[in-house]
């Protein structure tokens, strides 16, 4: 006798946006936003400055106030009107376009002390964070690949490696969804290709929801799994990276007046090939107005 079919629900996403609005004055700088974002996937989240990326950052982390709509979190609980450390609580990290660690402190003691703020025990002034946490801590750089660093002061690491650190410290709130504003932003070729290769394989690793916003074109579509394009504080496109760089709405924000004016009088250079040549970040924006 056959067996009747089981269906199963499928997962709720990890993050789920919708309907987003933020207005500064009559300024809209975050319009309708609507998307997805499941466990273990990259989402890159791109466009041209003051397209609303940063706003859109610090609506979903707390730093603003969303006007409308809503952002919720696989479990249904939503995340506006929560204070940045609330949301934190939940399962979302943070890492920003200028690293945030202590220069005094040493590498270790760094994550020593993430360590203490997730456990909440508080770290009292002048004292250095508890032997305790150092097995949990030196577990963490080993994994950002600083281990041998551990003992250093953290103002004495390379910015590379300081973005490496600061990725160990997020790591000790043991994230279900990590937020990178501009994680690449003012390294090397080298040094971007190997953090970004590293927040691949932890979000495969830890089933962690990964949601970045890049500059570099390369990054973008050498590491997200799928590309969010913003313009004027609306999404415009949501799709793989293949289809993503094929769209021409997309291809008409990032192809310069330059490379238009080639792709109109020769036969070689097409949309498409012009727009494949800038993830190569020689065009790189160097700040977001919203």
């Amino acid at each position: 006798m056959t067996q009747p079919l089981i269906q199963t629900a499928a997962p709720l996403p990890l993050l789920r946006v919708r309907q987003l609005c933020k207005t500064f004055g009559g300024v809209h700088a975050v319009e309708g936003v609507c998307f997805d974002l499941q466990a273990g996937e990259m989402l890159a989240l791109i466009g041209p400055n003051g397209a609303g990326k940063s706003t859109t950052f610090n609506l979903l982390n707390g730093q603003l106030k969303a006007d409308s709509g809503d952002v919720l979190m696989e479990t249904g609980t939503s995340l506006l009107g929560l204070k940045p450390r609330q949301i934190q609580r939940l399962g979302v990290g943070r890492t920003f376009q200028i690293t945030r660690t202590f220069g005094s402190l040493t590498v270790l003691e760094n994550v020593q002390t993430a360590c203490l703020a997730q456990a909440q025990q508080p770290l009292q002034w002048g004292m250095r964070p508890l032997s305790r946490t150092q097995v949990a801590a030196q577990t963490l750089l080993e994994k950002v690949g600083l281990g041998a660093f551990a003992h250093l002061p953290s103002q004495t690491l390379s910015y590379g490696d300081q973005k490496r650190l600061e990725l160990a410290m997020v790591l000790a709130g043991n994230p279900r969804l990590l937020l990178m504003d501009e994680p690449t932003a003012g390294m090397a070729l080298e040094e971007r290709l190997a953090l970004m290769t590293m927040a691949k394989e932890l979000a495969q690793e830890r089933r962690m929801g990964v949601l970045f916003t890049e500059h570099n074109l390369e990054v973008v579509f050498g590491f997200a799994d799928r590309v969010a394009v913003m313009a004027a504080g609306r999404l415009i496109a949501l799709d793989s990276p293949a289809t993503v760089q094929a769209n021409p709405q997309v291809q008409s924000l990032y192809l310069t007046p330059t490379l238009k004016t080639t792709t109109t009088t020769t036969s070689t250079t097409t949309p498409t090939t012009a727009f494949a040549s800038l993830t190569s970040g020689a065009s790189k924006p160097k700040s977001e107005l919203v």
